[in-house]
């Protein structure tokens, strides 16, 4: 109104006509308007690009967050774009770019040899877009600066000024990522095309020549008092927008549970936070509230709490049990605080929740321990006993090996000695057959036990690690009937009957030599408990394994009297020995703990089972390729 009366006075003075006054008054309004304008576009371009930038820094710190970095290090090799490991870690850059539909890609990059190596590329999904993304150390030639810098110095940046490449220009920012020992791994990427960017400025100046024209006929139409009302008003609702964006995006960055109230009690605002944790709609908690997600034990506290927070108009704190989107009820610490107006008048509340559960289970777990001191003395001294009696199962399972041991290491020894003896006393009698016998008793001797301390420098070296292995293309069939080969005596004395049967079509990478070491001695085994006249069967075949994936199969069943129930997981420990070689089976209890170090250096795995008939059952899984 004093701009008005002024330019009022002001034109009455000049004797300015009414039209020319008015077509003036009109001129200079619309030149400020266009003024104005300009000087928005300017300033709106600069918060553009802030916000961007801000909004490109919050998306990398993101990813960077969600990169699985013990995963994300194993992926060194190109043929391991798109395979399990590579989607586990892309997986989470693929939710941000759903989220985000700005954004064109997210991407890693890590530093070898002073050049950069793309590891990991998502790019926007989009059916009807071909895959445009780099391969697992392909070669970054025009590495950004923000990029070299966040690597460099280990904190998140954003490239000031576009960078283009081979995928066109973008706007980027990188974060750090890291694995669990906190070693850098290298930087994570976010790219907003240029064009997007460009698209939101045309837009901006779109609005900008629309607010010339408005301008124009509000000069020419209301004149100064409608421009001056449009303008107020649309610096009020550029305020109150920019103001409650700033504010939404913080409270959603946010890992607490934001709320609102109004003067009425009703909800006006819940952040995003808290529609994740309740998996409820915003309409369904801003209209219903989340009391019908507080435990029924709890709501009578959660009520009351609040209501003499209100009367009183103070802060306040209640705890109760909310119920997550996974049916889990969590315990919860609300804070609230009344709002306040300028000039005093109520307007509500504000809280924030916390998880507290780990700490209510903690402050349990202190009650339960001190309430119950006897108890956790007890325990404590269960817990000892046990241990002891647990070292000193270990330390008889070690006597009564090493006695079987001696014993196996004498047996062969005494024979050697023995017929050695017998044939120097009968060299003189000139009996070549006899000491032909003795001969090969003592070859026979000797070859028992050169096994027996194979078998002792095979196990100190598969612990020791030093075990070297050759892995080769092999098939596996011919393996197996080259360990049934060497045993084709042991089956024949006992009359037994081999069965093989395989449906293999593929080969597999192993050590020939070690892997026919196995087969030997868990086919020897199957001998030594099986029945004269009986029927031992080696099953080939192909499965896919849950932790192993494509892998061959080879089960041996005999038709013994099989294994006591609590001896199948300990049959493959070092010191232990079945009661069924206790009883007179022989052995030494080392041939099943050496099979398993061999299979797990194969990147495989065995075990022992029962035949729901009769007999045992040994099965080798083995990767098709092991690494």
């Amino acid at each position: 109104m004093f701009i008005l009366n002024f330019a009022s006075r002001f034109f009455r003075l000049q004797k300015i006509n009414p039209v020319s006054s008015a077509c003036i008054f009109a001129f200079f309004l619309f030149m400020g308007t266009v003024g104005g304008g300009y000087y928005i576009y300017l300033h709106a371009q600069q918060a553009l690009l802030a916000t961007v930038q801000q909004f490109l820094l919050a998306v990398a710190n993101s990813a960077s967050r969600l990169t699985a970095g013990d995963a994300h290090q194993l992926i060194i090799d190109p043929n391991q774009k798109g395979d399990n490991l590579y989607r586990q870690v892309q997986e989470p850059y693929l939710q941000l770019l759903q989220s985000h539909t700005d954004l064109a890609y997210i991407y890693t990059l890590i530093e070898k040899d002073q050049q950069y190596y793309f590891i990991i590329d998502t790019q926007q999904p989009n059916n009807n877009q071909d895959d445009d993304t780099a391969d697992v150390m392909e070669l970054y030639t025009d590495m950004p600066v923000g990029a070299v810098e966040a690597i460099r110095r280990q904190i998140p940046q954003v490239d000031l000024q576009p960078t283009s490449d081979k995928w066109g220009t973008f706007l980027s920012a990188y974060a750090p990522i890291y694995n669990s020992t906190h070693q850098l791994l290298g930087v994570v990427g976010v790219d907003l095309r240029m064009e997007n960017y460009q698209h939101k400025l045309i837009n901006i100046r779109n609005s900008l020549y629309l607010l010339f024209f408005l301008g124009f006929l509000a000069a020419s139409a209301l004149g100064f008092l409608i421009h001056a009302a449009m303008k107020r008003s649309l610096r009020a609702n550029a305020r109150l927008v920019e103001s409650e964006q700033r504010f939404r995006l913080i409270a959603d960055s946010m890992p607490n549970l934001l709320w609102m109230t109004d003067a009425n009690d009703h909800y006006t605002f819940i952040n995003k936070p808290w529609l994740e944790f309740t998996g409820s709609s915003m309409a369904e908690l801003l209209t219903e509230g989340w009391s019908n997600k507080v435990h029924v034990d709890d709501m009578p506290f959660f009520i009351n709490k609040y209501q003499v927070a209100r009367q009183a108009d103070h802060s306040f704190q209640r705890w109760y049990r909310l119920l997550r989107h996974d049916g889990e009820y969590r315990w919860m610490l609300d804070v609230g605080m009344p709002r306040k107006s300028a000039d005093g008048r109520y307007e509500g509340f504000i809280g924030a929740c916390t998880d507290i559960t780990e700490r209510k289970q903690f402050e349990e777990e202190l009650r339960r321990h001190r309430d119950n001191l006897q108890v956790l003395v007890a325990e404590q001294t269960k817990s000892l006993v046990a241990q002891k009696d647990k070292a000193e199962k270990a330390n008889q399972a070690k006597s009564e090996f090493l006695s079987n041991m001696s014993h196996e290491l004498r047996t062969p020894m005494h024979a050697v000695l023995n017929y050695a003896n017998i044939g120097l006393e009968q060299v003189d009698t000139h009996q070549p057959e006899l000491l032909k016998k003795y001969f090969r008793n003592i070859h026979l001797a000797g070859d028992r036990l050169l096994n027996l301390i194979n078998n002792l420098l095979d196990l100190a070296k598969l612990e020791a690690g030093k075990m070297q292995f050759t892995f080769e293309s092999n098939e596996f069939l011919p393996i197996v009937e080259y360990a049934a080969m060497e045993l084709e005596s042991l089956l024949q004395a006992k009359q037994l009957d081999l069965v093989i049967e395989s449906t293999l079509n593929r080969a597999v990478m192993l050590d020939k030599s070690r892997m026919i070491q196995v087969l030997v001695n868990l086919l020897s085994n199957a001998i030594k408990f099986s029945p004269p006249q009986s029927k031992i069967q080696i099953q080939l075949h192909e499965i896919v394994d849950d932790a192993i994936g494509e892998a061959l199969c080879c089960r041996i069943l005999d038709e013994g009297n099989g294994i006591p129930l609590a001896e199948l997981q300990s049959i493959f420990e070092k010191f232990m020995q079945s009661t069924k070689t206790q009883t007179g089976a022989g052995g030494t209890g080392l041939g099943l703990a050496i099979s398993q170090e061999i299979i797990e250096a194969h990147g495989g795995k065995i075990f022992a089972e029962n035949s729901s008939i009769k007999g045992a059952i040994f099965t080798l899984i083995l990767p098709f390729n092991t690494h």
